[in-house]
C-alpha cells in the first residue's frame, strides 16, 4: 500500500492547524473525481459541519476540471448539491457490471465518494469499492485528521462494548484497516496538522507533502494569564473581575473552551443571560449554530468537543482555554481554532500559567515531530529521532490513548516518549 502524509508547515515553531489543509485536499479530491479511471473516497473528520465545509470546497473546485462533480454521500435523507447518481444506484451499477462506463442510462461521472470517518460510512463503501477492486478503476483515499486512527499500529487499544460488554478494537479502525488489507484503495493519504499519531506508526510514507499557510497566516497569539479560581467561577456561571478585564480587550468574537458537558455550557450561558454587549451561543450536539450570525457584533461561543478538531469560526479574537488533562495533540488543535486567515489582530489566549506552559511544551514537541526531515524517514529511523525529542517537565501528557505501545518518560532533563 502506498501511504502519503499531508501535513502542515510549522510556523513560528507552532503547528499551523488553520493552514488551508481542507482546501488543498479538496482540490486534489476534485481532480481525482474528474478522472474517468478514478473513484476516490474522502473521509471527513466525524462532525457533520466539517463534512459540509469539505463538500462546499470540493464543489467550488469542480469547474476547474470541466464538469460538475457527482459527490455521493452516505448520509440518510440528505441530497448533496449536484448529486445525480446516489450510492444505491452506484452499487447497482457496480454489482451488475463492475464497470461504470457500461451503464449508459446514467451520467455517473465525474464521481467521488465522500462521508464521515465513522463505521457507518465505511461499511457502506466497503461493499461499493469491493465491486471495483479488480477493474481498471483506482480509488485513492483521503483521511482527514488521520492521526487518531490506528493505521500502521502493531498494538491497538481495546474498548469495552456498551452493548455486549466485550473488549475489542474500534469498529471504525478495524473496518478501515480491513479495507486497506483487501487492497480497496490505490493509495491512502493521511491528512493532519498534528502528527504524533502517525509518527509513532510503522508506516513508511512514500511522499510527505507540506502545506504552507497563506501569507496572512501568522500562527501567533498573545497570552492573558488568569487564575484557576477565574476558570472555576466561569464554569459556575460567574464572571470574575479578571475575566471581565480580558473580555474588555476583545472587540470581535470570543470562544470559551473550559469544559465538555452541556450542563457546564449552560451554566456559562447564565453569566451572559442579561448581557446586552455580548450575544451568547452554545455549540454542541443539541445546538446548531448559524455561522452567519458570527460575522458581526460581539459574540461568545461556548463549547467543548467541537472546539478541538471541529469547526473554524470567523472573527475569533479571544479564547478562554483550560484543558489541564488533555494530551498535546488536543491542546494544539483546540487552540488552533483561534487562528485563521485575514485577521488584522493577534488572537489572545486567556489561560492559567500552568496551562500556558503545557501548551508551549506541546508546540515544541509537535514542531519537531512534524518536520519533513523526520516524517520522510523510514519508520525505525523516524522512531529513533522522535525518542530523542525532550520537552520541559510541565505535566504535559504527550501521548494520546492510542499510542501503539509507546510510553511517556519524565526525567529531570525533560519529558520524552519511548517504545
Amino acid at each position: 500500500m502506498r501511504y502519503n502524509a499531508i501535513i502542515s508547515e510549522a510556523i513560528n515553531d507552532r503547528a499551523s492547524c488553520q493552514s488551508g489543509k481542507t482546501s488543498k485536499v479538496a482540490w486534489q479530491f476534485a481532480r481525482s473525481s474528474a478522472s474517468s479511471t478514478e473513484l476516490p473516497l474522502y473521509l471527513a473528520f466525524n462532525y457533520q459541519v466539517i463534512l459540509e465545509d469539505a463538500i462546499s470546497k470540493i464543489n467550488q473546485f469542480s469547474n476547474n476540471f470541466g464538469k460538475q462533480l457527482n459527490l455521493i454521500n452516505t448520509k440518510k435523507g440528505r441530497v448533496v448539491d449536484s448529486q445525480r447518481v446516489g450510492l444505491p444506484r452506484l452499487e447497482d451499477i457496480l454489482s451488475s457490471t463492475g464497470k461504470l462506463e457500461q451503464d449508459r442510462n446514467w451520467d455517473y461521472g465525474p464521481t467521488g465518494l465522500i462521508g464521515l470517518s465513522n463505521h457507518y460510512s465505511l461499511k457502506r463503501y466497503y461493499f461499493c469499492l469491493g465491486m471495483v477492486k479488480n477493474s481498471s478503476i483506482k480509488t485513492p483515499c483521503w483521511i482527514d485528521e488521520g492521526d487518531p486512527f490506528e493505521l500502521g499500529f502493531q498494538k491497538h487499544v481495546e474498548h469495552k462494548s456498551s452493548r455486549t460488554g466485550v473488549f475489542g478494537a474500534s469498529a471504525t479502525n478495524r473496518t478501515l484497516s480491513e479495507m486497506i488489507k483487501q487492497d480497496l484503495f490505490s493509495e491512502v493519504n493521511l491528512v493532519s496538522a498534528t502528527n504524533i499519531g502517525i509518527g509513532i506508526s510503522d508506516i513508511y510514507f512514500t511522499k510527505v507533502e507540506i502545506i504552507t499557510p497563506g501569507s496572512t497566516y501568522t500562527n501567533k497569539h498573545e497570552y492573558f494569564i488568569v487564575d484557576e479560581t477565574d476558570i472555576k467561577s466561569l464554569e459556575e456561571g460567574k464572571i470574575t473581575p479578571r475575566i471581565k478585564e480580558f473580555m474588555d480587550l476583545i472587540d470581535n468574537n470570543l470562544m470559551i473552551n473550559i469544559c465538555q458537558t452541556i450542563e457546564c455550557h449552560e451554566a456559562i450561558g447564565k453569566a451572559f443571560k442579561n448581557n446586552e454587549e455580548w450575544n451568547f451561543y452554545e455549540v454542541n450536539m443539541h445546538n446548531h449554530l448559524n455561522v452567519e450570525e458570527l460575522k458581526k457584533g460581539k459574540n461568545v461561543i461556548a463549547g467543548g468537543r467541537m472546539f478541538g478538531r471541529g469547526a473554524t469560526f470567523p472573527r475569533v479574537e479571544g479564547l478562554i482555554f483550560d484543558k489541564p488533562t488533555s494530551h498535546s495533540t488536543n491542546l494544539i488543535q483546540a487552540v488552533g481554532r483561534a487562528h485563521g486567515y485575514d485577521k488584522s489582530y493577534t488572537p489572545i489566549i486567556a489561560c492559567t500559567e500552568a496551562q500556558k506552559n503545557k501548551l508551549e511544551a506541546a508546540y515544541e514537541f509537535e514542531a519537531q515531530v512534524s518536520s519533513i526531515d523526520t516524517m520522510e524517514l523510514p519508520p525505525e529511523r523516524r522512531h529513533n529521532k522522535i525518542m530523542q525529542i525532550k520537552v520541559p517537565n510541565t505535566g504535559l501528557i504527550i501521548l494520546p490513548q492510542k499510542n501503539n505501545g509507546w510510553r511517556q518518560v519524565n526525567r529531570k532533563t525533560g519529558s520524552s516518549i519511548t517504545k
